[in-house]
């Protein structure tokens, strides 16, 4: 295992032990070293902490939804429609920052994919410092989308917190691409959005995309996605689990009766995103197992994770 890290129960990787009906439990390898990973394989690594959500004043209890999400990821079959070419490990669960950043780092630098599951939006600092520094390393440009209902741009003088992953980013890396997709009306200080922008990021919000006549696909390749150019830069997705409606997502550290359209979310993430666009990081985070109904908020992330390793 890696430093900090400890591995997952084996009870939550789920098998059959049917050769005629595998399920991702089965495929998964959690005894491996770094130097085994080569490209296209995914590791996945979870983060254990939701103190950040504390500090924050969100709902504790996401400290628990890696596992929540693992649960449900291990049953899944594999694709129907395509063969994944590489193979899929899980470096376990961490509570620390710097564990988390150098694990990441490490999977990219051996031209791997990774997945990060939350815990709380505090670790979108590290995970996208450590794919900062990967895409620098190739002389390229960093290129973030960051679907959320709030901006997590707080300024970190009381630590930090969920959030203040942004603010923390921007600083340290001001000319990143850098974009705040499905913001909502509601729950964010418009000094905060002039923050952003003030750093050259771009904030779009959950009224603008919902107005747009293209539905949020049409939306994004208008405003943001044209903007890609292969040459010049690396994709990284943060995806808080708080920018989807309750009535999909309701074990969040926060939640709201509106937000990205689910089924227009996924459509997006699977036709374009993921095949045209190519990104080697994904992280999910603040899936909240206390509160998670029927497990739709961790089904919906492990959907969102056989997508990120099939539709490529």
């Amino acid at each position: 295992m890696l430093p900090g890290f400890s591995k997952a129960s084996s009870s939550l990787f789920f098998s059959k032990a049917d050769p005629l009906d595998p399920r991702l439990g089965d495929l998964t390898e959690q005894n491996f070293d770094l130097s085994q990973i080569k490209k296209d394989d995914v590791v996945l690594f979870g983060y254990a902490d939701d103190d950040g959500v504390a500090l924050n004043g969100g709902r504790v209890g996401s400290k628990d939804g890696p596992d929540s999400i693992r649960k449900v990821f291990y049953k899944m079959t594999p694709s129907l429609e395509t063969k994944f070419n590489g193979s899929l490990h899980d470096g376990g669960n961490t509570k620390g920052h710097l564990h988390g950043e150098k694990a990441v780092g490490e999977v990219l630098k051996a031209q791997g994919r990774v997945i990060t599951l939350g815990g709380g939006h505090d670790y979108g600092y590290p995970d996208l410092t450590a794919f900062c520094e990967w895409t620098k390393s190739k002389k390229k440009t960093p290129f973030i989308l960051n679907f959320d209902a709030h901006l997590d741009v707080r300024p970190d003088d009381k630590g930090p917190s969920s959030g203040t992953s942004f603010y923390r980013l921007l600083n340290k890396y001001p000319n990143c691409a850098f974009y705040e997709i499905g913001i909502q009306d509601w729950c964010n200080s418009k000094n905060h959005v002039d923050w952003v922008r003030s750093k050259k990021g771009k904030v779009f919000t959950l009224d603008e995309i919902l107005k747009d006549s293209g539905g949020l696909a049409g939306f994004l390749y208008k405003k943001v996605l044209k903007n890609f150019d292969k040459k010049k830069h690396e994709l990284a997705i943060s995806i808080d689990i708080d920018g989807f409606p309750s009535s999909h997502c309701p074990g969040a550290s926060q939640v709201f009766p509106l937000g990205l359209p689910v089924e227009d979310f996924y459509r997006t993430w699977t036709t374009g995103i993921i095949p045209d666009f190519k990104p080697l990081f994904m992280g999910i985070y603040e899936v909240n197992p206390l509160y998670d109904l029927d497990q739709r908020t961790a089904k919906l992330a492990a959907i969102l994770m056989h997508s990120f390793i099939y539709k490529m």
